[in-house]
């Protein structure tokens, strides 16, 4: 009985651990001098991130992949499909309202 217990603390650690090196979507909001403000879609949360440790060609409204490794985040690439598709529904979602105005 001790022994599945064991095996079941150390499960439980080894999935608290993995939990910390997730990677998830997150946007630069803005660039405010040399701190990016990313906007992490899956933890809900603003953080800081310095422009010197952003992707190569990142840009304010740009999607990236980040790797949260206990608590401190990590821009690691510029995702472009994530990036265009969003593009693309930003787009199609004022040309909607646009055409609700003209209609009214």
């Amino acid at each position: 009985m001790k022994k599945c217990m064991w095996i079941i603390i150390l499960c439980c650690l080894c999935v608290k651990s993995s939990y910390d090196l997730h990677i998830c979507n997150g946007v630069i909001d803005r660039l405010e001098g040399d701190i990016a403000i990313i906007l992490v879609e899956r933890e809900r949360l603003q953080v800081d991130v310095s422009v010197l440790d952003l992707p190569k060609g990142s840009s304010e409204g740009m999607f990236v992949n980040v790797k949260n490794i206990n608590n401190e985040f990590v821009a690691l690439h510029i995702c472009k499909q994530t990036t265009m598709a969003e593009k693309k529904r930003s787009e199609l979602l004022l040309e909607d309202l646009y055409k609700k105005k003209m209609h009214q």
